[in-house]
């Protein structure tokens, strides 16, 4: 009898001892978890004040750039959004006058800044966890361009960063691809890099959506009148591209949008090059000699060999081409461009060091 009370007095004290521990694990885990949000919080902090400050001094500081890194830790926010909200709710305007809803399809990724710039609230910094937003300020002094958003992502708990004094304001550029969520600006490059893609366009037979095989007249077959036109052309428009990668289905959506800066641009021909060495070996779209079925331009659809697909052929009256090695254009022919909008879908995932390879030119043949 006194046995089974020992034993039952033992059982008893060992619940005892694991409810404790269990209880002091819980606290303990709750006190540490507590303690590093405060941190995180604390450090979104000093990162809010941090960029401001250096925002407000960099605008007096024309043609003046510093680097500097910012730390945000990724528990707090994970995509932050610098925005001109005046400019993008225009930018959305012109695009939905040639296709509707155009804006929210392009930036699907940061389809809520759309939805804020649109509600006029003032705000112009934008913090987002997993598409949630976290918060919204006011920045003054900052200066967006083209597309007029630009995204920041953390890359191990740290934002790297060029600011620079700019028309009376602070221009803020990546310092590298991997802490850009948003927006590509296309600019011309140097000659060689424009003469290079102009030599690729020149020695192809392109096929266009009906299968036709041929050359096409660009400037006379003369990379040097290519490059010239490009440098001519450069100041008139902006373009940007906005590369949304989609692992689940196993593709990449690449939106690109042109905008004349004041007067139209006629006879425009864009050229978009994929690079070839460890990202697409070749293309294959509608109409070649290796045309896939109709089920391959759905997403997930094992197409064998054929792993690289063009889809989504909404052009209207823009004439589109492509070749297999690989690169693609598209003639405006004689319309006029003023805002346009242009996409590709392909069946490859784009890692980080392939989006940075996509070049492109764009340039008016009159």
């Amino acid at each position: 009898m006194k046995r089974k009370a020992q034993l039952s007095g033992t059982l008893i004290t060992w619940i005892i001892v694991i409810l404790i521990v269990a209880m002091s694990l819980v606290f303990g885990y709750n006190a540490i978890n507590k303690v590093t949000q405060t941190g995180d919080l604390a450090e979104s902090t000093i990162f809010e004040k941090k960029i401001k400050a250096d925002i407000f001094y960099m605008y007096s500081q024309p043609g003046s750039v510093i680097e500097e890194t910012y730390s945000l830790p990724e528990t707090m926010a994970n995509k932050v959004y610098f925005v001109d909200p005046e400019e993008l709710v225009k930018l959305k305007n012109e695009l939905d006058i040639v296709e509707p809803d155009t804006m929210k399809e392009i930036i699907a990724s940061a389809l809520e800044i759309l939805d804020e710039a649109i509600d006029k609230t003032g705000n112009n910094m934008f913090f987002y966890k997993d598409g949630e937003l976290v918060k919204a300020e006011k920045v003054d002094n900052v200066y967006v361009g083209f597309p007029y958003f630009q995204c920041f992502k953390p890359f191990n708990g740290k934002i790297e960063m060029y600011l620079e004094g700019y028309q009376g304001k602070t221009e803020l550029d990546h310092k590298q691809e991997r802490f850009n969520c948003g927006p590509m600006i296309i600019e011309a490059g140097t000659d060689d890099e424009i003469k290079k893609i102009a030599e690729e366009a020149i020695d192809e037979d392109w096929i266009n959506t009906e299968g036709d095989t041929h050359g096409v007249d660009l400037l006379g077959g003369d990379p040097v009148n290519i490059v010239q036109k490009v440098k001519d052309t450069a100041p008139q428009v902006e373009m940007a591209r906005i590369v949304n990668v989609k692992e689940e289905e196993g593709g990449t959506r690449v939106d690109i949008v042109v905008k004349a800066k004041k007067d139209a641009v006629t006879n425009f021909i864009y050229l978009e090059n994929l690079d070839k060495d460890g990202c697409i070996d070749n293309l294959y779209g509608p109409g070649g000699p290796f045309a896939p079925t109709e089920d391959c331009f759905s997403y997930g659809v094992e197409c064998g060999e054929q792993a690289l697909i063009y889809l989504d052929l909404d052009l209207g009256a823009i004439d589109f081409r492509w070749v297999e090695d690989p690169q693609l254009m598209w003639d405006f022919g004689s319309g006029v461009v003023q805002t346009q909008h242009i996409k590709y879908d392909l069946k490859k995932v784009l890692g980080e060091d392939c989006k940075e390879l996509l070049r492109g030119i764009g340039f008016s043949m009159d």
